[in-house]
């Protein structure tokens, strides 16, 4: 389902217990703010995954920026982050994108993006930022990729 990304994003937030790390990172900034749209998956009215979209990218930048990818703890490994990312680059692509930028912080993300369908892959443009996981190893002192979220 496609939703607008505020208060999917706040929702989110409210949901799920202040120690779970990601969600500044992947939000902070003005990552929320940028996005209008969101690929979301809920279960019993509870958001389990969601992609979020920003048009104009991030900072303005002018490319079109799937922003955040996060599957919540007990939802992650089984396809749900693989289906709103799909979701999310199939509204860009109707959106008129050309190509959709992503900035991809895990391992596990970079994995799963590189499983997409070969028509939908061709319309991404991945950048991995290795700086951004290594930094965050050093201050969480565990590795930061183990944790099969981020975008």
């Amino acid at each position: 389902m496609i939703a607008p990304a505020h208060p999917v994003i706040d929702r989110l937030f409210a949901s799920l217990p202040v120690t779970e790390l990601w969600l500044p990172i992947l939000f902070g900034g003005d990552r929320k703010y940028c996005c209008d749209e969101a690929a979301v998956i809920e279960i019993e009215g509870k958001i389990v995954s969601l992609a979020t979209i920003a048009p104009n990218g991030e900072e303005n930048s002018g490319e079109p920026t799937i922003v955040g990818l996060y599957t919540v703890e007990p939802h992650r490994e089984l396809g749900y982050g693989r289906m709103v990312m799909i979701e999310a680059i199939e509204r860009c692509i109707e959106r008129g994108f050309q190509k959709i930028r992503i900035d991809v912080i895990s391992i596990q993300a970079r994995n799963l993006i590189l499983t997409l369908p070969k028509h939908l892959l061709d319309r991404v443009d991945i950048h991995l930022v290795s700086q951004l996981i290594e930094t965050l190893e050093l201050v969480l002192g565990k590795s930061a990729t183990g944790g099969g979220s981020g975008l």
